[in-house]
């Protein structure tokens, strides 16, 4: 049977497919875990007995930084023998890439330490275990939250792996919840490129919510020069569809697709 390497969130992995990734969630099973890994190609499912998987090796030190330097004993005996034995100092073990870490430091300038602290803030938000708690509360603003909403944004995010159908009623808040999501993923930094598809009426409306609720800038499509290259995107589904911009829009590569007014969407062939 394969040995078991006990992983840890915030583990580095290397997997024989996809490189090098970083554990955010471990679920426990019998004989084995179950890994969530986010990887450059996107967040993966795997066992910590899979046999192209293994834990990131640290950096080997080297045989210099771990030689000891010796130095000839006092002669009164309070650092070593009084026969001349060689005593040890304490040294500093350094990696191979130390070095670069120094001439960077002496090189300067340092950031600020406000930036620092930001940086590790989200660092510590992208690795949080699992979705048991909404990242997203805290950072939405201008929106009155209830808990129902906050159920089916759990749902989605952890049985439906955010792929959902939102059916609420009319002014029950779907765009809210929606919008929930979609900010709960990029506060984990799982999502980065986004495409809004939605009626040409809502449009602005989209761009206005998302704007005010998760402090997201969106482009709408035709209405900026390389419109096509924004990450964050609002196409009306009428602009979608003509050919050029179809053709545009499936070239590209997007991290998560939200449709208001999804019944439009009847089959493959409506965009």
């Amino acid at each position: 049977m394969h040995q078991k390497h006990v992983y840890q969130v915030g583990d580095k992995v290397l997997h024989g497919d996809f490189g090098e990734g970083l554990v955010v969630d471990v679920r426990g099973r019998l004989f084995y875990d179950i890994l969530e890994v986010v990887f450059q190609a996107g967040v993966k499912r795997v066992t910590s007995i899979h046999p192209l998987l293994q834990p990131k090796p640290l950096l080997a030190e080297t045989e210099a930084a771990t030689r000891p330097r010796r130095r000839k004993a006092k002669a009164n005996g309070t650092n070593g023998s009084e026969n001349g034995q060689e005593a040890t100092d304490p040294v500093l073990t350094l990696s191979p890439n130390s070095q670069t870490l120094l001439d960077q430091l002496q090189k300067g300038p340092l950031s600020d330490t406000n930036d620092y602290a930001l940086h590790l803030e989200g660092e510590e938000q992208a690795i949080h275990r699992g979705f048991e708690n909404l990242l997203c509360l805290s950072a939405m603003q201008n929106v009155e939250q209830f808990e129902y909403q906050e159920r089916a944004c759990l749902r989605i995010l952890r049985d439906m792996r955010g792929r959902g159908l939102l059916a609420d009623e009319v002014g029950l808040g779907k765009t809210v919840e929606a919008a929930m999501v979609l900010k709960e993923y990029m506060l984990r930094g799982l999502v980065r490129r986004v495409l809004v598809l939605v009626p040409a009426s809502l449009t602005i409306q989209w761009q206005e919510e998302l704007k005010n609720k998760c402090d997201l800038n969106f482009v709408l499509a035709g209405r900026k020069r390389n419109w096509e290259e924004s990450p964050l995107l609002i196409c009306s589904l009428d602009t979608a569809k003509t050919h050029r911009n179809r053709e545009t829009l499936l070239n590209q590569s997007f991290d998560m697709v939200i449709v208001d007014a999804a019944h439009r969407l009847r089959n493959h062939q409506t965009l």
